[in-house]
């Protein structure tokens, strides 16, 4: 099949999904913002396109020069979806939103519903987000749950010599998360940061982009900063750490609903997660045996904790090829087979099951 990947962010995301999809025999192309051209791994693509950074007139033409049998929308703003949607393709569109936005404050996302009830299929990047959406909106298309999980080839193959015996923390982040009063504030890391320190533990940081104000204020706060890392060398100076941390202090649903990416990143690099205050991702965690669940940051300084975490790592170098973006996209290679297939128009109402069950 070729499946066309449409974004405006290409985020990392999106570009291993891609990646994943092409190794399963599908020719794939990719139709995104021109600023994101110089992003890594973009040459796995059959085909790239782009519309000015300002401007997506040429998005809908270049969708049509390749003729897909599916479409794959990845990621906000939500308009996109819409916009593609509205341009009436005659194949299915896929959408993976990323995150369930519905979550946060604001008018910037209340295009949210009207995408997702525009796609003939979802994609989610965690179970707790599809059943939410779900309620929230009455969507009735197929809905399938595709953990970030990291592509096998490129897993480092080997670790650091050195050991820092400290905590990290990697991802992107935004300025305006510093603010107190920001809808994404619960991205700020500082509070972390103190907990850990004051704590007498030591952690550094790897925050995309590298922005000086953030750099600044991670720095005041106790961590060792680093500046943004190509993605195949960070997962390997990754493997040099005790533990990779996500999570909240506060109590925001976004955080306890997502499976974050910078999670599979670790475990590729072999090291274990640390989930705080985090009800998806500790479960995940605990269930699956890669990492440590926790309330409060500084309960990472109990030695039971640090036990725990400790074994996890001795055995999780061997057993981190059990989750891979490949693995993990299994059940959408499925979903694109069954919105191509001739009874897929046939179903008038479905219940959110893999498509394999309908």
């Amino acid at each position: 099949m070729r499946i066309c990947f449409v974004s405006n962010n290409f985020c990392a995301r999106t570009r291993q999904t891609m990646m994943a999809v092409k190794r399963a025999g599908h020719e794939v192309h990719a139709v995104f913002n021109a600023a994101r051209v110089a992003l890594e791994f973009m040459n796995e693509a059959e085909t790239l396109s782009v519309w000015r950074t300002d401007d997506r007139r040429q998005m809908v033409p270049a969708i049509r020069a390749i003729d897909p049998d599916v479409i794959h929308v990845q990621d906000r703003p939500h308009d996109l979806m819409v916009q593609v949607s509205l341009a009436k393709f005659n194949c299915p569109i896929v959408y993976d939103p990323h995150d369930l936005d519905s979550y946060l404050t604001g008018s910037m996302w209340k295009s949210e519903p009207q995408a997702l009830r525009a796609a003939d299929a979802i994609v989610w990047p965690s179970a707790s987000y599809m059943v939410a959406a779900s309620k929230m909106h009455g969507l009735t298309q197929p809905s399938i749950f595709v953990p970030s999980m990291v592509c096998s080839h490129l897993f480092p193959t080997k670790r650091l010599a050195r050991r820092r015996n400290v905590g990290v923390w990697e991802g992107g982040i935004v300025r305006d998360a510093l603010h107190p009063k920001s809808p994404r504030h619960y991205l700020d890391q500082r509070p972390f940061i103190k907990a850990f320190r004051d704590a007498g533990m030591a952690c550094d940081v790897y925050p995309v982009p590298t922005d000086q104000r953030i750099i600044e204020a991670f720095e005041a706060a106790g961590a060792v900063p680093f500046i943004t890392q190509p993605y195949t060398r960070l997962l390997w100076w990754l493997t040099q750490y005790d533990f990779g941390w996500f999570g909240q202090v506060g109590n925001h649903p976004q955080i306890h609903g997502a499976l974050p990416n910078k999670m599979f990143d670790y475990i590729a690099a072999g090291i274990p997660v640390l989930a705080i205050n985090a009800a998806e991702t500790a479960q995940f965690v605990e269930d699956n045996e890669v990492g440590v669940a926790i309330q409060r940051p500084e309960q990472a300084a109990d030695p039971k904790v640090r036990e725990r975490l400790e074994t996890i790592r001795e055995r999780l170098w061997e057993r981190r090829h059990e989750f891979t973006r490949e693995r993990a996209c299994e059940p959408l290679l499925k979903l694109y087979e069954w919105l191509v297939s001739p009874h897929a128009e046939a179903v008038e109402e479905n219940t959110h099951a893999e498509p394999a069950a309908l």
